[in-house]
């Protein structure tokens, strides 16, 4: 069942002297883990900012868990049901102390006043924050400003989590964990995850990856299909991951591994399975 739908999806930021997407059209599964990739400035951003209303659509039709996107009326809801977790955490924290942020968003939803501590817990905890309640904000290193973010955005419960280049201000460590409680928070809960990354190497984790440059979505498909071809990636500006690249060179010599790896973990298990 498709939860996000884009038919025809077209915008400019200067009144339609320069467009910045071009007739995108999509569909997202209930429940995928989807990369949105691209080399900076392929309008990736852009089109995400349509999901929750941040831009007002001007072409096409967008659908977001049953709600058209450009029916005032329905922002509120629609923000509700899709939660967003930008680039730089800081700029979308309200408040100096973790637990009044991470509790703003059940708040302004009017959410019970006696269930907004117990949401605000629960929701820290999910992130591995849960004894930083009264920790000042600014103090957290980057890593746990973006588990705060998050865990903020959770608190609301959303059916869609969308991560908006969320890991380019963490170091690989920290990149990594995020990642794997992605994984982890779709595993458990079978929320659909939105991932906007120029990162290949972030792609293993998702089950489709959607491939955009200069605002057209080029291609659509599983994430081997996507990384595996070499001149795709070269006209977008990207190469495949380091394992891919091996498995593809392993490939012109006439070496054949039972699987296009994406991780290096992979590619070590493909390789040992050849003796």
């Amino acid at each position: 069942m498709s939860i996000i739908e884009c038919g025809n999806v077209g915008y400019s930021y200067d009144l339609g002297v320069t467009k910045v997407l071009w007739d995108i059209s999509l569909n997202i599964e209930k429940g995928d883990i989807v990369a949105v990739l691209g080399h900076n400035g392929s309008g990736k951003s852009t089109l995400i900012k349509h999901f929750n209303a941040l831009l007002k659509l001007q072409e096409g039709r967008i659908t977001v868990a049953d709600i058209e996107i450009n029916n005032e009326t329905n922002v509120w809801e629609l923000r509700r049901r899709i939660g967003v977790v930008f680039q730089n955490p800081d700029n979308q924290f309200v408040a100096s102390a973790v637990e009044d942020d991470v509790a703003f968003g059940p708040e302004n939803y009017q959410v019970p006043r006696d269930e907004i501590g117990e949401k605000t817990r629960q929701a820290l905890s999910r992130v591995g924050m849960n004894g930083y309640e009264k920790r000042l904000t600014h103090t957290l290193s980057g890593g746990q400003k973006q588990r705060v973010a998050l865990a903020g955005v959770l608190a609301m419960d959303p059916d869609i989590l969308v991560f908006d280049e969320a890991t380019s201000m963490l170091d690989p460590e920290g990149r990594r964990e995020l990642l794997d409680y992605i994984k982890e928070l779709n595993e458990e809960s079978n929320k659909t995850i939105v991932m906007v990354t120029h990162y290949v190497e972030e792609c293993y984790i998702a089950n489709k990856v959607m491939l955009m440059k200069e605002g057209r979505l080029l291609k659509a498909g599983e994430p081997r299909d996507i990384l595996g071809d070499e001149e795709l990636l070269l006209s977008s500006g990207l190469r495949p991951p380091i394992a891919t690249q091996i498995y593809l060179e392993l490939k012109k010599r006439g070496i054949e591994l039972d699987c296009c790896p994406l991780t290096e973990e992979e590619l070590v298990e493909s390789i040992c399975r050849l003796s």
